[in-house]
């Protein structure tokens, strides 16, 4: 994990505890929370990113051998092939834009009942 990736989740939970609702929690009060809160987001955020390239990296090692590299940056994360993918490999390669899909699915279900 490169420190780029981890020095950005506080200035992300500052971002999310600053911006007015429906973008953040600027009108919540006491500021502790409106920052714990910003925090969770980022938090969460890095989650969803991991789990993303999880996917990738469960499909790869039952498809290709890989090097088992697995990078994440700012706003990034990538993972290192030992083979060129093919055309076949590459679709499969969805797996971790399906896990994106599959949590924003269920985040917008469970939003518009609330």
């Amino acid at each position: 994990m490169h420190i780029t990736f981890l020095l950005i989740i506080p200035v992300f939970g500052y971002i999310f505890g600053n911006n007015p609702p429906g973008f953040g929690f600027g009108d919540i009060e006491p500021l502790w929370l409106r920052y714990t809160l910003g925090l969770s987001v980022a938090l969460l955020l890095f989650a969803c990113v991991l789990l993303h390239e999880l996917g990738h990296s469960y499909v790869a090692k039952n498809t290709a051998p890989i090097s088992r590299e697995l990078h994440f940056s700012f706003l990034e994360g990538f993972l290192r092939l030992k083979i060129s993918p093919e055309t076949e490999i590459e679709f499969k390669m969805m797996a971790g834009p399906a896990i994106s899909l599959l949590i924003g699915s269920i985040l917008i279900i469970f939003f518009q009942n609330t």
